[in-house]
């Protein structure tokens, strides 16, 4: 009997130890199908973040057919790939699967059932803010101050710092870990989003809940569609940032109450269908994808015009890449200067 042919994938953006919970389950879904990663495939998988996309545009021959996993909120490029696993609510066609947030954030919803010794809420501090970012929506600033003037709110991020213990940005160390920790020990955490899109919700919200913390979250509008409204504050309910600080300051004190919240779970019966389905549908895509390369029928356009915004496109991320490693050793560096600043107040107690 003839051996099966292998089916072949390539891989941009998912070897590297601090893999994104996103890339670590389309890795494991596609290599679950039975795929190989090879150099020789014509099948390529690609992490959008400047690294990974630099990497493979310059790599990638232009008759390879490309799955795009988007990392954060930019539009559906269907002009540079082929297929496109992304944030965007909407029926795109076979080209594109919206990967749904508990997928998308899987690896943080895994750590909820070991989180067993968490504070009671009692013991708890009011709320915290844990951010490095200063180029969000304007709304995240603009909440924290409110809300910080009715009943203080801890800063423990570079962003806004003002609070008794001090954690890293996004690149720095174990840095979710070391929020969970944080979080565990206030009733309220913010969990504000970089930018506010339908579709577009991140661990921000799902943070506090592993750590027992009750989100105050703004971002997705719709976010109700994907998560049980029953287990965190959702600030679009409300008709002004007024009206939210006062409903979330009458029921600071009720201890009953919030500990009837954190007891809820973030997905209901209906959402968890959802997201199996989901998973469904990721396998499904790749599917595709892969019979396209194996056509050579590709499904983005393919001639001079897209090949010079490719151009275009590798040029950029060029500069990008710069600056992001810029920000990470600045992140980092800040990181150290707070820890060294601590260990000396403590030194002169």
């Amino acid at each position: 009997m003839q051996a099966r042919e292998n089916r072949l994938v390539k891989f941009f953006g998912f070897d590297s130890y601090k893999s994104s919970s996103p890339s670590q389950l389309l890795r494991e879904t596609v290599l679950g199908m039975g795929f190989v990663e090879s150099a020789d495939a014509s099948l390529a998988i690609i992490r959008e973040d400047p690294g990974s996309l630099l990497e493979a545009l310059s790599s990638c021959a232009r008759t390879d057919t490309r799955v795009l996993l988007a990392g954060e909120l930019r539009g559906l490029d269907f002009d540079q790939f082929d297929y496109v696993i992304g944030w965007e609510l909407g029926d795109y066609g076979d080209r594109y699967v919206r990967l749904h947030p508990a997928n998308r954030e899987f690896r943080t919803l895994s750590l909820h059932d070991r989180n067993t010794s968490l504070p009671p809420v009692a013991a708890r501090s009011f709320c915290d803010f844990i951010y490095s970012n200063p180029n969000a929506h304007p709304f995240r600033d603009a909440f924290f101050y409110k809300l910080s003037a009715a009943k203080g709110v801890d800063s423990l991020g570079p962003h806004l710092f003002n609070g008794p213990g001090v954690i890293g940005g996004g690149q720095v160390g174990r840095w979710e870990a070391d929020k969970i920790k944080m979080q565990s020990n206030y009733r309220f955490s913010l969990a504000i989003e970089n930018a506010t899109y339908s579709g577009y919700t991140t661990e921000k919200l799902l943070t506090p809940v592993v750590a027992g913390s009750i989100p105050i979250y703004w971002g997705n509008p719709d976010v109700g569609v994907d998560f049980n409204e029953a287990r965190f504050i959702n600030l679009h309910r409300f008709k002004d940032m007024d009206d939210a600080v006062q409903h979330i300051l009458l029921i600071a004190e009720d201890l009953d109450f919030l500990e009837e919240v954190t007891h809820q779970p973030i997905l209901t019966p209906s959402q968890v269908i959802e997201v199996d389905r989901n998973k469904l549908e990721l396998r499904e895509l790749i599917e595709r994808a892969y019979q396209t390369s194996i056509s050579s029928a590709l499904r983005r356009p393919h001639g001079t015009s897209p090949w010079q915004r490719e151009e275009l496109m590798i040029s950029s991320l060029k500069a990008r890449k710069r600056v992001r490693m810029l920000r990470d050793i600045l992140d980092f560096l800040w990181y150290q200067i707070q820890k060294i600043k601590k260990s000396h107040l403590f030194g002169r107690l």
